[in-house]
């Protein structure tokens, strides 16, 4: 931990700090006054140390980088008594990171479903309940559909996950070839089968692994539940070292395996900036092809039940 900011400051002093600003609600100024130090040095040095973090342990978060890779989490949670599905390969969801109104004219972007300003941070687990992804520094009001279409993690997981491995997603995402999303109710007078209700059942049971991932993250880094700063770029490191120190715990905790590929964050600007378009939709005959696997794996749900 020695980049240019944390030079002449000791580094045991930094991370304490960082562990104090994201496990309270404290503000720098409260944590100022607290261990007789200034509101901006606070604020600066567990910015940096948080950064250095990130930086450091940057390949504690990642996805599997292959095929063979996929497989071998669909192989262990195939293996758990309780799933009754078949193949998957983990979940997607997105969460909201409370923020100030930011002072720039665009704000109402910011403003979510629920009608404060917001983060919306997409993260995809695996069944470990480890994140192997996560876009962060993303408007509130932006959808999930959208923030997967636009992230190279659709581009990566489209080349890397096998046929019939799927991640499971909310009603909010696009059925795709590797990702699996719930039947709609859209027609209310001919509701959903047996079938497509017990498969909707299965998939929400097993795709709230990554809910309460979330919920174990903000549990252990309160900061989460509001981030009161002005600085949006010290919020996105924040967030970012939050996920990361998240997993540290996490792999120390279960003794899972130390990864060795480096998969680097992804935030707003470098998505936003990116040339290439948004994922293709599929054609018809690739939808009706994912359709029939959904029925396919429905019936086998309700043949279970």
């Amino acid at each position: 931990l020695r980049p240019a900011r944390l030079a002449h400051i000791d580094a045991d002093l930094a991370i304490c700090l960082l562990l104090h600003r994201l496990g309270t609600t404290a503000t720098c100024r409260e944590m100022g006054n607290q261990f007789g130090l200034s509101r901006s040095w606070v604020c600066d040095v567990t910015t940096a140390a948080a950064l250095a973090v990130s930086e450091r342990l940057s390949h504690i978060i990642r996805a599997p980088s292959d095929a063979a890779e996929w497989r071998a989490i669909a192989q262990r949670w195939n293996q758990d008594p309780n799933m009754k599905l078949l193949n998957v390969v983990g979940a997607i969801d997105g969460t909201h990171i409370r923020i100030w109104k930011p002072s720039i004219a665009h704000h109402v972007g910011y403003i979510n479903r629920h009608k404060y300003h917001s983060y919306n941070v997409q993260a995809v687990v695996n069944d470990r309940g480890l994140f192997v992804n996560v876009v962060v520094g993303l408007p509130g009001a932006s959808h999930d559909s959208g923030i997967l279409s636009r992230s190279a993690f659709s581009r990566h997981a489209a080349a890397t996950i096998p046929r019939h491995h799927f991640i499971l997603g909310d009603s909010g995402y696009a059925l795709l070839p590797w990702l699996l999303s719930p039947y709609k109710d859209m027609d209310h007078n001919e509701p959903l089968s047996e079938e497509a209700v017990a498969f909707n059942r299965a998939h929400a049971s097993t795709r709230s692994i990554v809910e309460r991932a979330f919920g174990a993250l903000k549990s252990r880094w309160r900061k989460l539940h509001k981030m009161d700063m002005r600085k949006q770029r010290a919020v996105v490191t924040l967030i970012r070292c939050s996920f990361v120190l998240h997993n540290f715990v996490e792999m120390l905790e279960h003794k899972a395996e130390w990864p060795d590929v480096n998969i680097v964050f992804e935030s707003w600007p470098a998505v936003a900036a990116r040339a290439y378009p948004a994922v293709r939709a599929m054609s018809d005959a690739q939808r009706d092809e994912m359709e029939g696997e959904r029925n396919g794996l429905a019936a086998f749900v309700f043949a279970k039940a």
